[in-house]
């Protein structure tokens, strides 16, 4: 996997989708798919072939900024358009597999991914409004689906799905096998500085989120240090209606149970502490 991991960072994509492609190699999933520039297709085809990955179905698309989140648009050409993305679908051994017109009409549901989840995304068919949920939630969510960690470090040790929340454990089932197979044969390295990224705590400040990547929780006090630490603009995931002065609050995961104190520590030493606000 390793050289498949450099042909995709040559070909310009992020070596995250080498999870997508793990997963069907282990035989976690029966199909994937990847969405590529046009150009770059002649030579992933080879490198999924070196992997004994078929591919065996594929459609012309047109990528966009969507102007609602972060996230790209992709839609089928309009006529007198000319594509510059593709959709490939790649599938490991051969027997049947879904006709073209099934995978087209609906991805989620031939890719392995919770039903629960493909079902969401028929209704909302919005990344803005998935991003509202994990940022929004009451519900403590899963480290192991954590979506949100994309926005920060850019990587996920799961397939590029949405989950329909982050405390569902169905896409926790989804991911398991294939966190475990990803540690045992990517670089250890990446997977375990992307794990600490999807086990950061994020803050939201007025308009602004926040993700620390060290961090400690004893004694009910969560130390979080500033020196990683990343933020973004909320209007960068979605246009969300928050004012400046709303209160600051840490967005809750299972893994962060029983805060009660937030510590924010500075490159100087020196902590500013307040307590989580219930949003």
């Amino acid at each position: 996997m390793n050289g498949f991991v450099r042909t995709l960072e040559g070909l310009g994509l992020h070596r995250r989708f080498a999870v997508d492609v793990l997963s069907v190699t282990c035989r976690v999933r029966r199909t994937g798919l990847l969405h590529i520039p046009v150009a770059a297709e002649p030579e992933l085809r080879v490198a999924l072939a070196g992997l004994g990955l078929r591919v065996f179905a594929r459609r012309d698309l047109m990528c966009s900024d969507d102007p609602n989140s972060r996230e790209a648009v992709l839609k089928d050409c309009s006529e007198g358009e000319k594509a510059n993305y593709a959709e490939v679908w790649y599938a490991c051994g051969e027997g049947d597999l879904p006709s073209p017109q099934a995978l087209f009409s609906n991805p989620g549901r031939h890719l392995g991914y919770p039903a629960c989840c493909v079902a969401e995304w028929e209704r909302l068919q919005s990344q803005r409004d998935l991003y509202r949920r994990y940022l929004f939630d009451t519900r403590a969510g899963l480290w192991e689906v954590n979506r949100l960690s994309a926005v920060f470090h850019g990587g996920l040790v799961f397939p590029d799905f949405y989950p329909c929340s982050l405390e569902c454990e169905a896409a926790r089932a989804f991911v398991a096998p294939i966190l475990e197979a990803a540690r045992e044969v990517l670089d250890q390295t990446w997977v375990e500085q992307t794990i600490r990224w999807m086990r950061a705590p994020v803050i939201i400040h007025g308009n602004v989120i926040y993700a620390f990547p060290t961090w400690s929780l004893a004694g009910g006090d969560l130390v979080l240090h500033t020196s990683e630490a990343i933020q973004m603009p909320l209007c960068a995931l979605g246009r969300f209606d928050r004012q400046d002065e709303e209160p600051t609050f840490l967005v809750p995961f299972r893994h962060l149970a029983g805060t009660r104190r937030v510590v924010l520590v500075g490159a100087d030493g020196i902590g500013t502490e307040f307590i989580p606000m219930v949003h």
